[in-house]
């Protein structure tokens, strides 16, 4: 109803419309169009008729949430080929076991959100950076800095993965400066392919948020407001930002409300084994890491549990990397030992992630921890099974 087609201007109103780009709204927009021509949705602008006939307006919701659905399951499919693809299959299959089971992935797989989007994007991008370490072909740094260019497009802070292939640039650079084979066709030659990788970066943004550059002064302006608003104001009356610091709440209440005890102890360690063996892989993921949860940290208000799930595949990764090491290992003992804590961890995740499903405990009983909600789950939720015939006995076509 707000939208300014003639301006391209696709966004929401207010606050929000300038924290996140408008990518999400075409393909959302998109989805929509293909399930109205599938005949599964009327679409019209006459809002009363959904206020008259909600079900219509439930079925436009579900087509919506397709979209997050769809691009949760290609980041597994994703997780699993890069893990694949640059290292193993036990890397692949562990990374992939995780990601399956994350509580904040599941949660958020559900709304239509933009943070599915981007965690997936952004995993793309560190794929296409890795190969900038190998490769020295214009098309690849154009490729890479368009995905940046839509990413940003997704979420603003989307930009930050520019770190990953500027990493990759550096990582070139510096090999070339310690073999002393760089001369000045090559320092040329890479600045230009640094140039190709920040047109790719423009071309992505302009194609998917063209009203950006059409009222780039009211955009412009938008920008200060929300700045001003993000990290001057104090937002009253949100239990996660009061009295709450942006470091310790990054550092250890998203990681533990987000993807569990255990989940956040493998990724310290991952983090930990990437830092000592620093390699190429390692350094552009951990760079990505401490850029991205930096910037979390300058947020002051509106502390997010959700805005970790970017840096969720680099966890996972790195600890994929360090737990193949110990499996591989020749003494047994630590391959038992490891299989043993990774099985009771996941197991624990599990349960703690289905728990999650029942979202009316956390309403009903307030703000609980893990082992309350798990308790919840088996006492006072028994079973799915409950679960489905008060589903049943509702007989709506829009649960169904």
């Amino acid at each position: 109803r707000e939208m300014d087609i003639k301006k391209f201007d696709f966004r929401p109103k207010g606050i929000q419309s300038i924290s996140s780009g408008p990518l999400i709204i075409y393909i959302t927009g998109a989805m929509e169009g293909l399930c109205h021509m599938l005949g599964l949705v009327d679409v019209t602008k006459d809002y009363d008729y959904y206020k008259n006939n909600r079900e219509e307006f439930n079925k436009i919701y579900l087509c919506g949430r397709i979209v997050p659905i769809t691009f949760a399951i290609l980041g597994m499919i994703f997780i699993y080929y890069v893990g694949k693809k640059l290292y193993n299959n036990n890397v692949a299959i562990i990374s992939l076991l995780m990601l399956a089971i994350t509580p904040i992935h599941s949660i958020y797989s559900h709304f239509l959100s933009r943070d599915i989007v981007q965690m997936f994007l952004t995993l793309v991008i560190y794929f296409f950076s890795y190969k900038l370490i190998f490769s020295s072909k214009k098309t690849d740094y154009f490729i890479t800095g368009l995905l940046i260019g839509i990413i940003t497009s997704t979420k603003y802070n989307g930009l930050i993965s520019f770190v990953m292939p500027l990493t990759a640039w550096i990582i070139v650079f510096s090999d070339r400066k310690k073999e002393k084979t760089s001369d000045k066709i090559f320092f040329q030659t890479h600045i230009f392919l640094l140039l190709v990788l920040m047109l790719g970066i423009v071309v992505g943004f302009l194609f998917t948020n063209p009203y950006f550059f059409i009222n780039f002064k009211e955009t412009v302006a938008l920008f200060k407001e929300y700045q001003y608003d993000s990290f001057t104001n104090v937002i009253a009356n949100n239990e996660f930002t009061q009295l709450k610091s942006s470091i310790i709440f990054y550092s250890v209440d998203a990681n533990y409300y987000g993807i569990g005890i255990f989940f956040s102890i493998f990724a310290v360690l991952g983090i930990i084994r990437g830092f000592v063996r620093r390699e190429k892989d390692d350094v552009i993921m951990l760079v990505f890491i401490i850029t991205y949860t930096l910037v979390l940290f300058r947020i002051k208000n509106w502390l997010m549990v959700r805005w970790i799930i970017p840096l969720i595949p680099f966890y996972y990764i790195l600890f994929g990397k360090m737990f193949n090491e110990i499996i591989s290992a020749k003494k047994e003992f630590w391959k038992k030992l490891a299989m043993l804590i990774f099985s009771i961890g996941w197991f624990y995740t599990f349960i703690y992630s289905l728990s999650y499903s029942f979202m009316k405990c956390i309403y009903k009983y307030g703000r609980l921890n893990e082992a309350q909600l798990i308790l919840r789950f088996y006492l006072n939720e028994i079973s799915l099974f409950r679960y489905f015939l008060h589903l049943n006995k509702l007989n709506t076509n829009s649960y169904a």
